[in-house]
C-alpha cells in the first residue's frame, strides 16, 4: 500500500498493487 502514495506522487495510476 505504501506504492499508493508514490504512485499518486510521481502522477501514474498504478495503484491497483
Amino acid at each position: 500500500q505504501e506504492t499508493k502514495k508514490s504512485d499518486l506522487d510521481r502522477g501514474k495510476s498504478k495503484v491497483v498493487e
